[in-house]
């Protein structure tokens, strides 16, 4: 028999760029969408191994990102809920009464949580306090001259954009809803200034929904303490947290965590090693740990 050319091909899997946007769109098995080329045998021989070593590669990463993406229902999240949720009880539950609930109109919650965006908690009420003293209701506010409405709010930060998303909702109120706060978070999130947060905030205040409106607190405590990923946005993290806490302790948990991000979990120098749930949290597992090796 003839010896086959060095130059002689054979036909080997090879993936196209099409291939490999149908694999990630579709999830399929990459070894399902390959093509044929012609390619020389010297380099089929070695090539062929190290596509297949690639491929599986390929599929590990995809079921271990499976895996992360289903860590909600995983059982061990909801035991270390259940741990978290009996310590913010515990330190936390005497601040989270039902008369915080309902101190103020829906329209009060909804322009303090308008005020809240990107300042201190601090700065809110102080700004809420005086803007309230001008006007609280929206044809009050419509009224309220914009350099009264600038002035009051000034120390919020972003006082102009602020009064002119205040201004523009308390319009919108009157002329669509007939003054009144809509309880329908759609309807909420097409007004001006209002968002995720806002609206979350606005229906479980006011209104007792069962939602857990996220800020910058219950961001950070969620994702250091493993139960939101580091990349997910505020209501990725509501809903995972929500698969995790009931209906009835929602509220609550809320507010909970706010004064646990305030006091132990604090953004800058959280205080790690005096945390009750340090032994639950890779966050602080991982700077403690980190601390010892460097030997601070």
């Amino acid at each position: 028999m003839a010896q086959r050319s060095r130059n002689s091909t054979l036909s080997m899997p090879v993936i196209s760029g099409d291939a490999m946007q149908n694999i990630h769109a579709n999830r399929t098995d990459i070894r399902t969408v390959m093509i044929t080329q012609p390619l020389p045998t010297h380099f089929f021989r070695g090539t062929f191994t190290t596509v297949l070593a690639f491929m599986d590669i390929i599929n590990t990463k995809r079921l271990i990102k499976d895996v992360r993406d289903s860590r909600d229902f995983r059982t061990g999240d909801r035991d270390k809920m259940e741990t978290v949720l009996k310590f913010l009880k515990k330190n936390y539950g005497d601040r989270t009464g039902a008369v915080h609930r309902r101190r103020d109109s829906p329209y009060q919650v909804l322009v303090s949580c308008v005020l809240s965006q990107r300042t201190k908690d601090e700065n809110t009420e102080k700004t809420s306090a005086m803007l309230f003293k001008l006007a609280t209701t929206p044809e009050q506010m419509v009224g309220l001259p914009v350099a009264k409405l600038e002035k009051a709010i000034h120390s919020s930060g972003f006082y102009r954009q602020k009064a002119k998303n205040i201004k523009a909702l308390s319009k919108i109120l009157i002329d669509e809803y007939d003054g009144k706060v809509p309880s329908n978070r759609e309807q909420l999130m097409e007004l001006p200034g209002v968002g995720w947060k806002t609206s979350a905030v606005v229906l479980s205040y006011s209104f007792n929904s069962d939602i857990i409106p996220v800020d910058t607190h219950v961001n950070r405590v969620s994702k250091r303490l493993g139960f939101a990923a580091e990349k997910d946005d505020v209501e990725a993290v509501r809903e995972k947290l929500e698969r995790l806490v009931s209906e009835k302790l929602r509220y609550h948990t809320h507010l909970e965590m706010i004064h646990f991000g305030k006091e132990i979990c604090r953004p800058i120098n959280p205080l790690c090693t005096q945390c009750e749930l340090l032994k639950i949290c890779p966050f602080g597992q991982d700077r403690v740990n980190r601390k010892r090796c460097s030997g601070i």
